[in-house]
């Protein structure tokens, strides 16, 4: 027992190969969270037909790293989803992180501004967990400082929103170059 949990199915995934995969965790007790289509509401609820009846779905990521504009859109994609699945499907969302890379460097978005996004995501699509994937690490193995700092911000900040809204938060974070 490796004491895996949960696999993540990314949104390109679907029909025969999808189904494979879920009854592969079926077979071994692992729930699958399945990546929905990005921004076409018509395929998303197909795979959520296909799929949200299957004894291995735990539910759905609606989206990775939504803009800011897009928060309204998944609220809605996740009321569609609710209307039509079993009540034991659960939503989550993977956010943005606090930082943004650019060909010219680090570029850090105003923390207000990202306090006022994970609210938003917290109040408007109400998931059942939340994360973001941050990476600390860069290729020489070393944690810079100012990564680090926005790291810990963004750490608490999320934290701190899903206890306020009784929501689950939870991380993914690099360990090695060119892992999650």
């Amino acid at each position: 027992d490796a004491g895996i949990q949960y696999v993540y199915n990314e949104q390109e995934w679907s029909g025969e190969l999808l189904n494979r995969i879920m009854d592969c965790c079926e077979r071994y007790g692992i729930k699958s969270i399945i990546g929905l289509p990005l921004n076409n509401k018509e395929g998303a609820m197909g795979l959520v037909r296909q799929t949200m009846n299957h004894p291995a779905c735990w539910g759905y990521n609606l989206k990775d790293e939504p803009a800011i504009e897009e928060i309204g859109y998944l609220a809605d994609l996740r009321e569609s989803i609710k209307n039509e699945a079993p009540s034991n499907i659960h939503f989550t969302v993977n956010l943005l992180p606090n930082y943004n890379f650019t060909w010219e460097g680090f570029e850090n978005i105003e923390l207000d501004t990202y306090s006022s996004y994970v609210q938003d995501a917290v109040g408007l699509i109400q998931p059942d967990t939340l994360s973001f994937d941050y990476y600390p690490m860069r290729g020489n193995m070393v944690i810079e400082d100012r990564i680090f700092v926005y790291y810990l911000k963004n750490l608490i900040e999320l934290k701190e929103r899903c206890e306020q809204a009784n929501v689950t938060p939870f991380l993914l974070c690099r360990a090695l170059p060119g892992a999650v």
